[in-house]
């Protein structure tokens, strides 16, 4: 996990499986976060991308864009 100077998140890279098959190898994946804002007084990431590391390109499979969210208390 990665944080800027102000403690907001900016990206985690971890080593998954893209495939399934069994000769699959992990590979660097990394999701990072574009923007950031406060949400019912808390400050989360509401745009990030989840990208893939793969040996000729880096691939990004997903943009997400965080419209609401609902806090539950117990």
């Amino acid at each position: 996990f990665h944080f800027d100077q102000e403690g907001n998140f900016e990206k985690f890279v971890a080593q998954r499986y893209k495939d399934v098959d069994e000769h699959a190898e992990p590979m660097e994946w990394t999701v990072s976060s574009n923007k950031t804002e406060v949400r019912d007084g808390v400050r989360i990431p509401v745009e990030l991308e989840a990208t893939w590391k793969l040996e000729e390109l880096d691939w990004t499979w997903l943009k997400l864009k965080i419209g609401a969210v609902n806090y539950k208390t117990n």
